[in-house]
């Protein structure tokens, strides 16, 4: 079965853009997908986390439009814990979460922009476990740390509200560096609308799905990994 999107809901889109926030859900945590463990300094937690895909289940059976199936989240909450049993979840707009500090407007068309240049190969079952990391510290370093003002130049996973390192607290290997700055680079594209909604609790960690269907195109995703390649040789 493939765990990045076992059900898609068709109306989801009209869900988002109309009245996200009216509708709750049951959610819990299934497992880990690909990702690496990693350790974390924030406002929230300190110490070591696994950063990458997480597989949740959601059971909907209270609106028409329903979101019942597997997703494969990520993150937006470093100051709660996941849980593996059937939780109430508000269905909510990038700008309600996390649930200690929403984001401005900024900073969740900069989650837009970093989910198009992926252009899915974040929720592949076969992406890369440097890859899934390094897009779940993309994700945590723009919730906790994008600045309106400054835009891009706020983000800097080695300063500020959030940090990360490998668990041994040295600096994060140069793989995942590379992604993390393309992803980066991606944000103030425009993109289109990923169709990203967010599940929020009060209790338990919040979560980035996205629901509505795009091609599997790569985006601007396509070379990149030859490119991290050159700058690496370079350095």
């Amino acid at each position: 079965m493939n765990r990045t999107l076992s059900a898609l809901a068709i109306g989801a889109l009209a869900l988002v853009s109309s009245n996200a926030a009216a509708q709750n859900v049951d959610m819990r945590f299934l497992d880990t997908g690909a990702g690496k463990d990693v350790k974390i300094w924030s406002d929230g937690y300190d110490g070591r986390v696994f950063a990458g895909q997480l597989i949740h289940e959601i059971r909907d059976d209270r609106s028409r439009d329903s979101l019942t199936g597997v997703y494969t989240t990520f993150c937006v909450d470093v100051h709660d814990f996941v849980t593996d049993r059937f939780k109430e979840y508000r269905v909510s707009n990038l700008t309600d979460v996390p649930d200690s500090h929403p984001m401005s407007d900024a900073a969740a068309r900069a989650i837009n922009d970093i989910y198009a240049f992926a252009g899915d190969v974040q929720l592949s079952d076969s992406v890369s476990d440097t890859f899934a990391a390094a897009f779940q510290i993309a994700v945590w370093e723009i919730a906790e740390d994008f600045d309106d003002r400054d835009g891009v130049a706020s983000l800097d996973i080695n300063s500020g509200s959030f940090k990360a390192k490998k668990t041994n607290g040295r600096r994060l290997s140069g793989d995942i560096v590379d992604y993390i700055d393309d992803l980066f680079a991606a944000i103030g594209d425009g993109a289109r609308d990923q169709g990203l909604i967010a599940l929020k609790s009060h209790r338990y960690q919040d979560q980035i799905i996205k629901v509505v269907p795009a091609p599997m195109t790569m985006a601007g995703f396509a070379g990149l990994g030859l490119a991290a390649a050159r700058r690496r040789r370079r350095a």
